[in-house]
């Protein structure tokens, strides 16, 4: 039976970086992958939430979008351009295919929300046409997948749209009544801050909304911008700030550790960064 009740849901995002070898295009981290849709599995056949999973693009994306300027927007003096628009597309289905194996061949039932479908962008406006999608795919317990993609801004124009925009829009649709949390998986353990009294850095496992909106991240965006047409890790933290904002609890995990998606999903971490809105 299924009802238009709004379960609580829990977002999860695969980082490219993680699930791919960004230093081998379309390379596919088949270990991590496996292990990240087995820890899923265990946890939503026991538990009445409900999931939508966003992955990033790494090494099938970046690579294509880098080479042809895709998050500068339309430029006609770039020489096939709209070829390479299609290619970065046609790629990200790809991995979101290979995605979607993994995750069904641990019994997980998913279905594809093509981005570039469902959001578009009207001047400064992100627009999301999916959210009764969503809501229907969870009142018959399938898991949406989503991923970065390409963004059309009618008149003309078009960007790169990330997976963590992506989970921003998400956030604000649903708000914090629906959305319970959301768990970023990646290749670090967290987020590291400098020690003030010597040079080592350590990891910060829990902190407030508040603290977590005083900290300076434009180091991390001057250091990855250049490399990541999505904005690398400073990209991450400015929407992980208008999470926060929303009052939805944000974690930060390393993917490649045994058992730590699962553990974050059970509220059980041992080590990640939680940011608490309060």
């Amino acid at each position: 039976m299924t009802s238009n009740h709004i379960s609580k849901i829990i977002i999860v995002k695969l980082g490219g970086s993680l699930i791919t070898d960004k230093t081998q295009p379309l390379s596919v981290n088949n270990e991590v992958l496996r292990s990240l849709s087995e820890q899923i599995s265990q946890f939503y056949g026991k538990t009445t939430y409900s999931l939508i999973i966003v992955h990033g693009g790494g090494s099938f994306g970046h690579p294509i979008a880098e080479k042809f300027r895709i998050h500068q927007g339309y430029n006609p003096e770039i020489k096939d351009q709209i070829e390479g628009l299609i290619q970065t597309h046609s790629l990200m289905k790809k991995l979101n295919q290979i995605c979607i194996n993994a995750l069904n061949k641990e019994g997980l039932q998913t279905y594809p929300l093509s981005p570039s479908t469902v959001f578009l962008k009207k001047k400064d406006d992100l627009k999301f046409s999916g959210r009764d999608l969503i809501v229907e795919l969870h009142n018959h317990r399938i898991i949406p997948i989503l991923y970065g993609d390409i963004l059309f801004a009618p008149p003309g124009d078009f960007q790169i749209l990330s997976g963590d925009t992506i989970i921003t829009k998400l956030c604000q649709i649903f708000g914090p009544d629906s959305i319970q949390k959301v768990i970023f998986t990646t290749d670090e353990d967290g987020i590291y801050q400098k020690n003030s009294s010597n040079d080592d850095f350590n990891l910060i496992t829990q902190i407030t909304a508040k603290e977590f909106l005083k900290i300076n991240f434009e180091s991390f965006e001057e250091e990855e911008a250049i490399s990541d047409v999505t904005g690398g890790m400073g990209g991450k933290f400015k929407e992980i700030r208008e999470i926060v904002k929303l009052g939805i609890f944000v974690e930060i995990l390393n993917g490649q550790s045994p058992n730590f998606l699962y553990q974050a999903l059970k509220n059980q971490a041992k080590k990640s960064t939680i940011i608490k809105p309060t």
